[in-house]
């Protein structure tokens, strides 16, 4: 191997493959007191109907482009790196290597070359984690998902889990926060539209009705990540930049216009010296008495 892959522990290294291996070792070969195989692996060939997914795959969405350019390779080169599965009965439950036997299926491939290997519950999932994060990256909400069920379904404490990702601790957690995202902006991470940073700028705004605004702002106007977060500082009355008077001044509005809707009334908001005052138009004394009962909230009249 040129280079070690970073976050991968020395038991775990030995578990998924990492390059092309050759038909020719014991499957049953022993792993030593480091977790290192004693002998290489014996490549067997399986019918990809016999493979079965792996049920703890965080990825969910795959590039059609992608996989069909990968089944172009196939064709021509054959799979290069086996699949790593794991026998059930008299089938077998694929742990890494996914995108392969998509494309190897629309390739037409009637075998495709697999390790066999037996790992418990846990070890599937974090094998499925760490070849997708080493081999092809997962969208950030895929990923917080993963490490959400290595956290919660796993108990793995988020430093157990940077120590096996290769990651700081601060970074899986400011992932798992992501999860708490409003659903627009969570399908907008999925899809590209808005990256981690973005994400992380609307989380920092507790208002669900401000998120969703925030969310628009960007995508209608093409923020930066930094632009983002000034404009977030700003909604939480931080002084500063005129991104930061824009959204307080879009949040004086939109305060200004809902107490109009709610009495019923026109009001206008005037910037003082000091601050502000607000104007409450009437056109009547009748008027005028129904906004003072909608201001004190009294049922009869005065």
């Amino acid at each position: 191997m040129a280079e070690r892959s970073r976050g991968l522990g020395r038991g775990l290294e030995s578990l998924i493959p990492t390059g092309p291996v050759e038909p020719q070792y014991d499957v049953t070969a022993a792993v030593d007191e480091n977790g290192n195989r004693t002998s290489r692996d014996l490549v067997v060939e399986i019918a990809p109907d016999l493979l079965d997914p792996n049920p703890y795959q965080p990825r969910k969405d795959f590039n059609q482009d992608e996989l069909d350019a990968l089944a172009a390779s196939i064709r021509v080169h054959g799979i290069l790196q086996p699949l790593v599965v794991t026998k059930v009965g008299n089938r077998y439950q694929l742990i890494a290597g996914e995108r392969r036997l998509r494309a190897a299926k629309i390739a037409g491939l009637d075998v495709v070359p697999a390790i066999v290997r037996t790992f418990d519950e846990h070890q599937k999932l974090e094998l499925a984690i760490i070849e997708n994060i080493q081999r092809k990256e997962l969208n950030v909400i895929e990923l917080a998902t993963a490490y959400q069920k290595l956290r919660d379904e796993f108990n793995m404490p988020v430093a157990e889990i940077a120590a096996k990702v290769g990651r700081e601790p601060t970074t899986i957690s400011g992932v798992l926060r992501l999860l708490n995202l409003i659903p627009s902006a969570k399908q907008a991470l999925i899809e590209g539209k808005i990256a981690e940073g973005h994400g992380r700028a609307i989380l920092s705004v507790a208002d669900v009705d401000k998120q969703k605004h925030m969310l628009d702002m960007i995508l209608r106007r093409h923020w930066s990540s930094y632009q983002a977060n000034e404009y977030a500082r700003g909604y939480k009355g931080e002084l500063g930049s005129k991104m930061r008077g824009q959204a307080r001044l879009e949040t004086v509005t939109r305060l200004t216009k809902s107490l109009g809707d709610y009495l019923g009334a026109k009001v206008i908001q005037q910037k003082t010296a000091k601050g502000g005052k607000l104007i409450i138009e009437y056109y009547s004394e009748e008027e005028l008495e129904r906004i003072a009962q909608k201001i004190q909230g009294d049922e009869e009249p005065l």
